[in-house]
């Protein structure tokens, strides 16, 4: 097989013709088959084990088309579905094929073009390829927490870590510039937003005097909890857990969680939800939804039988969901 899968007539028989000629990545379903594609025939070898491909050629290949900066965006969706994963030196290998399962929806994982047709007849939903039962009975399962990268589901559990982990870990500091504090407000019914970040010093809860704090060092936020003693801090530790998670945790513990809206409509199902969400569960969202339209708040369009999944990760996180029909 080799590089002819790379060839201008094979993209014509798996692409429309109109995506090779303008190329855009608001069309994730072909730029993704594209890419795979390349990543497939690359990484291709005798003894049927997948082998690294350096980032330059992958880019070669967007290059014919004329959008070599494709190349990025694409290799960051396979690696959020865990398609690929990216090596020292800016090396790529091609993950294990498998499959996972929502509501007995069987959904395959894996860096290989469907228009190959080694997955039978497949079923696009978005970014899904769902497989026949007989089909995916041949390749491993993966759980989907797993596949996420959860550890954690628990708010509670994630709250008493942070405590824990504070008290444990906390060494004397003195005074820190430039500081942000995390609060946790209601701004107006439509919009309500939860996490704001405030110059005043406050605790996350009123029964431990201890913040989450950022500092901004050399462009990225530098992220540790702090224990306040008179609108000072006197003792940091490193956060070792996810922030965005974090947040949702600690805001439902102090009584302000963040609330997902479900409406029923009568081809999909629209959930939205105004903070940005832990990676592992946008990996789940994205990978779920018809489309999505961001407006401050994040929208997603789900087939009716994968929103109860996508609900079910919400709550885990520490939302309220109120549902409209």
């Amino acid at each position: 097989m080799g590089r002819a899968l790379i060839d201008t007539q094979y993209y014509r028989q798996s692409l429309p013709l109109e995506w090779l000629k303008a190329p855009a990545d608001d069309n994730r379903v072909h730029l993704l088959e594209f890419l795979r594609g390349v990543l497939y025939s690359l990484s291709a070898s005798k003894n049927k084990h997948s082998r690294e491909v350096h980032v330059a050629q992958i880019r070669s290949a967007f290059d014919t088309l004329g959008v070599p900066a494709l190349s990025r965006i694409g290799l960051k969706l396979l690696a959020l579905f865990r398609e690929a994963e990216p090596l020292y030196g800016g090396y790529w290998l091609p993950t294990p094929f498998r499959v996972i399962e929502v509501n007995d929806q069987y959904l395959f994982i894996g860096a290989v073009p469907t228009s190959l047709g080694y997955l039978g007849n497949v079923r696009n939903e978005g970014l899904c390829r769902l497989l026949t039962p007989e089909i995916a009975a041949q390749f491993p399962r993966q759980s989907i927490s797993n596949w996420m990268g959860i550890q954690q589901t628990d708010p509670s559990s994630v709250v008493s870590k942070f405590f824990h982990d504070h008290k444990l870990k906390a060494v004397p500091t003195i005074t820190i510039a430039g500081l942000e504090y995390l609060d946790f407000v209601t701004v107006g019914h439509k919009a309500r937003r939860r996490f704001v970040w405030s110059t005043n010093p406050v605790p996350v809860n009123a029964d431990h005097q201890i913040a989450v704090c950022r500092q901004r060092q050399a462009g990225a936020y530098r992220y540790f909890s702090a224990e306040i003693r008179s609108g000072k801090i006197i003792s940091e530790a490193t956060i070792e857990q996810s922030i965005p998670r974090l947040m949702f945790a600690l805001a439902r513990q102090v009584d302000k969680p963040v609330v997902a809206s479900v409406f029923h409509g009568s081809e999909a199902i629209e959930v939205t939800i105004p903070e940005r969400l832990p990676i592992e569960v946008y990996r789940l969202a994205l990978l779920l939804s018809k489309h999505i339209v961001r407006r401050g708040s994040s929208t997603f369009h789900l087939p009716p039988r994968f929103a109860p999944e996508l609900i079910r990760r919400f709550i885990s996180l520490g939302c309220v969901v109120e549902t409209y029909k």
